[in-house]
């Protein structure tokens, strides 16, 4: 594995720009392209420490080697100094989620990136977030061509870009480079148990009673019974609520989730967070389908 510092290009700048505009309620349609980058420049020069040392960008393969047709799985992982928070793919009032740009062999395929689950975060002006502090750890599957020849080395380049935020927002960029050799089979890599926990912790579906849903007249009522504290985390492409801010959490074991009227009849998708009187935390997948899909 390879990595070298990527070199930040007018798309980081120009993403970053757009996202602190939103978070400080700046018109950025209003402003001209290089008004943006001034913007930028002057919200970096204020960041400490100086970029990109706010995040430090790796991966790890639980394989040790890529066998024909078989899958790898690969783990983007992101540290973080303290303070500093990544955003998730959830539905944000600002910020933008990792991107992870791969190039593939030829005859590979890759699934996407499977996100784990985030907390909360309410930055003054009731701006909500749902955030990463200290790691955040990326999977995703890949499946080897079926024609590589045994003995070949082959590579897995990807292109990664952040958006990280404390006081002021940093873009970021890195390039990464897997080098596998193709053999007939692969053991578990010296990382394969870390990836495996990561694994492990992602968002699953509820087990049947686990979670009691009631959804009718653009209400969605949740319940965990034995939960301490609830959260809904709503997918970015989910039915807007009406007041996430202070409906999509509660101390308890419930939360009653109101629907823009505009939104009605869209399916509600999304992550809850739960956490166990012990303080154990968990996180559940939530796919209530559109009025037209249910059966």
């Amino acid at each position: 594995m390879r990595q070298r510092r990527g070199r930040l290009d007018w798309r980081v700048l120009s993403r970053a720009a757009s996202m602190i505009a939103m978070k400080y309620h700046f018109p950025l349609k209003a402003l001209a392209p290089t008004t943006a980058a001034v913007l930028l420049a002057g919200c970096m020069s204020d960041s400490r420490p100086p970029a990109p040392s706010n995040v430090t960008a790796s991966v790890t393969h639980a394989e040790t080697t890529a066998v024909p047709g078989k899958s790898l799985m690969l783990a983007w992982t992101f540290d973080l100094l303290e303070g500093w928070h990544l955003y998730s793919d959830a539905r944000n009032d600002s910020g933008l989620p990792p991107e992870v740009e791969l190039e593939l062999p030829p005859g590979w395929t890759a699934d996407p990136v499977s996100w784990p689950g985030a907390e909360r975060l309410v930055a003054p002006g009731d701006i909500l977030d749902h955030v990463y502090h200290d790691k955040l750890v990326l999977l995703q599957r890949v499946v080897v061509g079926p024609d590589e020849k045994f003995g070949s080395e082959v590579s897995i380049t990807a292109h990664l870009t952040w958006l990280a935020c404390r006081e002021a927002c940093v873009p970021g960029d890195t390039t990464l480079t897997v080098v596998l050799q193709v053999e007939p089979h692969a053991d578990p890599s010296l990382d394969s148990s870390a990836i495996l926990r990561s694994f492990r912790a992602l968002p699953r579906e509820p087990k049947g009673g686990e979670v009691i849903l009631v959804h009718e007249s653009g209400l969605v009522d949740v319940r965990v019974p034995g939960a301490a504290h609830v959260e809904f985390h709503p997918a970015a492409e989910s039915a807007a609520l009406s007041d996430p801010l202070h409906d999509a959490a509660a101390d308890g074991d419930a939360l009653r989730l109101k629907i823009r009227p505009e939104a009605e009849g869209k399916s509600v998708r999304g992550t809850l967070r739960v956490t166990s009187d012990e303080g154990i935390v968990s996180y559940l997948t939530l796919l209530i389908p559109a009025e037209g899909d249910r059966l």
